[in-house]
């Protein structure tokens, strides 16, 4: 196999179509392929008989997409033979230049004439040399003559056969026949010429002509393709043509369908229903045509890039950019660029390069030029450089409809317009973390421009990270569901998601949290029509509504939010958090129903930082406003729609707003103006890994009993699915090995994860505890962690107490706390305590659950525990034994009485109506035993520390 050991792209040169040295071209193979084939055609064995006659068609075809150097490969084709004595080079035709009445057969047989006459003149006025033949100018120009009386044949040349001379029959014996004659011997007369031409005036072997994208314009494509076939079948004519594949095949069809005529086609084809039978003479008249004017053996294509970085003969790894006076390797330049945009995971940067690498040459230049900088070494991706490399992308983004006005001068719509896209393409459901795997190309550069965009504006606009997660990463897997659901309830679901994206005006640039607020009360509305065992609202927990409001009952007032506020005397700022999540799906009827999102949550954070991050305070209060959202109500309630966009304000309990806490606000604020001065790039792949895993994680409400409990798991969830997909995305795993469960009901999986960064060998009495400084790696972990409005919902006692048996030095706890959620994460408002005594919706905190800090850490959640092997991971279940204190031993003595282990969790509060059996227990040894042979050495230590206990 030939290869060549580095092509340099020098990107100020490489602009324009431009002929290099062969060595240098990135197609070197597929060129000294062509040379050989052009020497071969010259190297024949001579004929010596002048009047002998073989019809070959010998073109050679250079194909590929449009811009991926079909041009550059021609000129530096002819550079290669303007040296040969051989030939003589007629050079580069574009056929689409041609003037509207013109041919391309006259066209190259002028190009031959005025040659030939220049050279004759030449040989004529040379006193250096004997004059030639007298006869030679004779002999060409009759040559010339006899030529062109069968040129009116051509088509679109001359006067057609029905005109009136034809009636004459002097006309018709002494012109009209002799035409004919003419016409008919044209191959042979331009042979003739051709050859006679090559040896007694140029004393060369062959013309060589280029004919470079005849394919674009059909009307010039096929009287091309015509004239290689009919005329250009001699050896001494070496034709190269170039074009797109495809377009050659529609130039031809095109032509073959006409030749049917539209009577046919209507009276056989549409009439008759036998479409699909021209349809397959089209194809198979296509298919012998190519092949015969264009054979395969004599065809190449210069393939993208991304078909070259494969196996072991990778030419892209050759390819260097060529800046000053260095050189960087292509791949390499990707690899930075895509790390500066946030993308940085190994396997998902091979994804965008595949498609980098599979644009044409052209586009890829002119990208390079926008990214790359002339500073030596370093990419340079700036603003300007969007305005610069959007025109690469136009044509595919206006064939996909998007409004790349607005794409590329509003940010703040980017996720609108990204949702738009997707769902026009039917393409949310495997598209939303935009990345260019689809067959379709055109979708591919759209989501690649997606990303360029999203990943470099998540720098200068931030609030898009928090937007993304509600308005693409929430929506798409609430699309799932909805879509679901109306399968499954066809004839009363009379819901669309065209009516919730509408409703909800996630195409408009409305308040985030009245979006996720009118979500909220919108699947509520389903959730209440259609009813069902699984609830689409995930991540949402159902309140009983506020004691001072009409809409809620003044009577049994312990248990709603607003009394537990008031009773509590809490301050302004812990009202304010109490209320940001919470907002009020209004029924028709008046009724209601308040719910409490984690999504409210997200989207007051959007807000923060989109505002004036320095007025925290009012923004905070505006936000915590507590609003009712009319629903829209299915299948056999009343059905009505919403028209106010805000909600209808309520006014509760919020303390005293003198009676605020400063050093929150002013911590919020320094939070919010360090994101938006500090935040780098992040991946819209990472926000949509991270979305995904987050809301299949959120565990139905009935898992919990009061709101405390449910909120801190839903922020344990949202803090591990960053955390689990930040350590993917920065390739840390191989150092880390993370625990990709989500922890549905406690927090021990979390703290396992974090707890991967302590060494192995960490010593109780190791004075400094350094061992985490790697997470400060993790930047988007860290965004959300350090924000004290997150950490007001966490129950910062039990955290990391989740198992007893965890050995901690002293003072380690703390130093693990401070490294997650900074040093000053106990001086800010907490509001866990309180929101422990609201009630769920269908169950009321009784003085059983108010446990102390201590307790809440041997038991964070007093759900029922119910062994069920098959159902329930054996890990789980031997993390909560040992939670619990129940030890191996004990469990032994269960096969001969379950007495003691049901009097115990009696007394702890739990129902153990299918928790202690003798076959349960004996199952679930059998299960323990089993599970040995095949878990985890992590797994493995885990049963065997509690069967030693």
């Amino acid at each position: 196999m030939i290869s060549v050991e580095k092509t340099i792209i020098d990107l100020e040169k490489s602009t324009d179509a431009d002929s290099f040295e062969h060595e240098n071209l990135i197609y070197y193979e597929e060129f000294k392929l062509v040379e050989e084939w052009i020497k071969n055609q010259l190297n024949r064995p001579q004929d010596n008989d002048k009047y002998s006659f073989q019809r070959q068609n010998n073109a050679i075809s250079v194909f590929g997409r449009r811009g991926c150097g079909k041009t550059t490969f021609l000129l530096t084709l002819k550079s290669t033979f303007d040296k040969n004595n051989d030939i003589q080079n007629l050079g580069i035709l574009d056929p689409t230049l041609i003037e509207e009445k013109g041919h391309i057969f006259l066209t190259i047989l002028s190009l031959i004439k005025d040659s030939a006459e220049e050279e004759i003149r030449k040989q004529e006025e040379c006193i250096c040399r004997d004059k030639p033949e007298c006869g030679i100018r004779a002999t060409f120009e009759q040559k010339l003559k006899k030529l062109a009386r069968g040129i009116p044949s051509l088509d679109h040349i001359g006067k057609s056969l029905e005109e009136e001379n034809w009636q004459d029959p002097k006309y018709i014996l002494d012109k009209g026949l002799q035409n004919v004659s003419a016409s008919r011997t044209l191959e042979k007369d331009f042979s003739e010429f051709v050859r006679y031409t090559l040896k007694h005036i140029f004393f060369k072997k062959a013309f060589l002509i280029f004919l470079d994208d005849i394919d674009i314009d059909f009307s010039k494509g096929w009287p091309v393709l015509e004239t290689i076939r009919k005329y250009f079948t001699f050896p001494e004519i070496i034709v190269i043509i170039s074009g797109d594949e495809r377009l050659f095949s529609k130039s031809v069809r095109k032509k073959q369908w006409g030749n049917f005529g539209k009577a046919l086609l209507k009276n056989e084809g549409e009439v008759l229903h036998k479409m699909e039978e021209y349809n397959n003479l089209v194809t198979e008249m296509e298919s012998q045509y190519l092949q015969k004017v264009l054979k395969p053996k004599y065809q190449i294509h210069l393939r993208p890039l991304s078909e070259l970085n494969i196996g072991k003969n990778n030419r892209v790894d050759n390819i260097f950019i060529q800046e000053d006076s260095s050189e960087y390797q292509i791949i390499n330049i990707y690899k930075n660029i895509l790390k500066q945009l946030g993308v940085k995971n190994a396997y998902q940067q091979e994804t965008y390069i595949d498609f980098l690498l599979s644009m044409p040459l052209r586009s890829q230049v002119q990208f390079l030029i926008g990214v790359w900088p002339q500073e030596k070494g370093k990419s340079n991706y700036n603003n300007d450089s969007i305005s610069s490399i959007f025109n690469i992308f136009i044509a595919d983004l206006a064939e996909k409809k998007v409004n790349y006005h607005l794409l590329r001068n509003n940010p703040y719509l980017i996720n609108s317009l990204a949702l738009q896209f997707l769902l026009k393409e039917d393409k949310l459901f495997d598209g939303y973390q935009m990345q260019p795997i689809s067959l379709d190309y055109s979708f591919n550069a759209c989501a690649f421009v997606f990303t360029l965009f999203f990943n470099k504006r998540t720098a200068t606009t931030p609030f898009i990270i928090f937007d993304y997660m509600i308005r693409i990463g929430l929506i798409r897997n609430l699309y799932v569901q909805i879509q679901d659901r109306k399968e499954k309830e066809s004839e009363k679901a009379d819901y669309s998601i065209n009516e919730f994206i509408q409703i909800c005006g996630l195409y408009t640039d409305k308040i985030s949290r009245n979006i996720t607020s009118l979500i909220g009360s919108y699947l509520h509305g389903i959730d209440l029509g259609i009813k069902v065992n699984e609830k689409i609202n995930k991540g949402v927990c159902e309140i009983e509504s506020p004691y001072s409001t009409v809409l809620g009952s003044y009577t049994d007032s312990a248990g709603k939010i607003d009394f537990q506020l008031k009773s509590s005397n809490a301050s302004f700022s812990k009202c304010i958090i109490a209320y940001i999540p919470a907002a009020m799906a209004r029924h028709f009827n008046q009724g209601g129903q308040s719910f409490y999102s984690i999504y409210n949550l997200i989207a007051v954070l959007c807000e923060l930082v989109r505002r004036d991050p320095n007025d925290i305070k009012n923004t905070l209060n505006e936000l915590s406003q507590y609003r009712a959202y009319f629903t829209p109500q299915y299948g056999s309630a009343k059905r009505a729609s919403t028209n106010d966009e805000q909600g209808q304000e309520i006014d509760l309990y919020k303390g005293t707003k003198n009676d605020y806490d400063d050093l929150f606000f002013k911590k919020m604020e320094v939070w919010a103006n360090e994101i938006i001065s500090k935040t780098k790039p992040f991946s819209i792949h990472l926000l949509g890994k991270i979305s995904t895993r987050m809301y299949y994680a959120f565990p139905d409400q009935n898992e919990f009993n009061n709101l405390g409990e449910a909120f801190h798991q839903f922020i344990i969830i949202l803090l591990n699915s960053i955390f689990v997909e930040e350590i993917i995305e920065n390739n840390l795993e191989k150092e880390i090995l993370i625990n990709r469960d989500n922890p549905k009901s406690t927090s021990n999986i979390f703290e396992e994860n974090i707890l991967k960064f302590r060494p192995s060998n960490y010593s109780k009495n190791k004075a400094k505890h350094n061992y985490l400084n790697k997470i400060s790696d993790l930047s988007l972990f860290k965004i959300f962690a350090e924000c004290p409005l997150i950490q007001a919902y966490i129950n910062m006692d039990s955290l990391f107490n989740e198992r007893d048996n965890r050995k901690y030095a002293e003072g380690e706890q703390v130093y693990i706390k401070k490294n997650i959620f900074g040093n000053d994460y106990t001086s800010f408002p907490n509001i866990y305590e309180i929101l422990s005594n609201v009630n769920l919706k269908g169950k009321k905190v009784s003085t059983q659950d108010k446990k102390t800090s201590s307790e809440q850490q041997k038991t964070s959640t007093n759900t029922p525990f119910k062994v069920r092997i098959g159902q329930t991971e054996i890990r789980n279940i031997i993390e909560r034994f040992i939670k619990d204190g129940l030890t191996y031993k004990e469990l032994q003595n269960v096969i001969e009485t379950g007495k003691s282990i049901t009097e115990r969790y009696k007394q702890l509060g739990y129902d153990t109506s299918a928790y202690v059996s003798k076959s349960a227990i004996s199952d679930l040894f059998k299960a323990i035993e089993k599970r040995l042979e095949t878990c985890s050495e992590e797994e493995k230590r885990i049963i065997e520390e509690w069967k030693n206990q």
